[in-house]
């Protein structure tokens, strides 16, 4: 997850951009990271609340307001670039679940 002193997940997606944007292969595994990230951050994989919060310990928000921010740019770059996330165990996410999920997050 992102949070005040983890931006790795960030700086995945940003370079994942970079690597759908197209002749940038050496960056392929940044956009593996990115999704994987969003694989343990989707239901099925995640830690929610029975309403469907993404939940984190006895932690703040801010891990449910970083997920969800972090979805929402992703399925941007992934949408631009026709793409979808691929997880283990044959479950795909198109840009437009990650929307739905992150919008109820907020």
């Amino acid at each position: 997850t992102l949070s005040w002193d983890n931006k790795y997940a960030g700086v995945d997606v940003l370079l994942a951009k970079v690597f759908l944007g197209g002749n940038q292969n050496w960056l392929a595994a940044y956009k593996d990271r990115a999704d994987d990230f969003v694989c343990s951050a989707m239901p099925g994989r995640a830690r929610l609340t029975p309403g469907g919060l993404f939940y984190q310990g006895a932690n703040n928000l801010q891990y449910a307001t970083s997920n969800a921010f972090l979805l929402i740019t992703y399925a941007g770059y992934l949408s631009s670039a026709k793409q979808s996330v691929r997880c283990g165990g044959g479950s795909n996410f198109k840009p437009n679940e990650l929307i739905t999920f992150a919008k109820r997050q907020v």
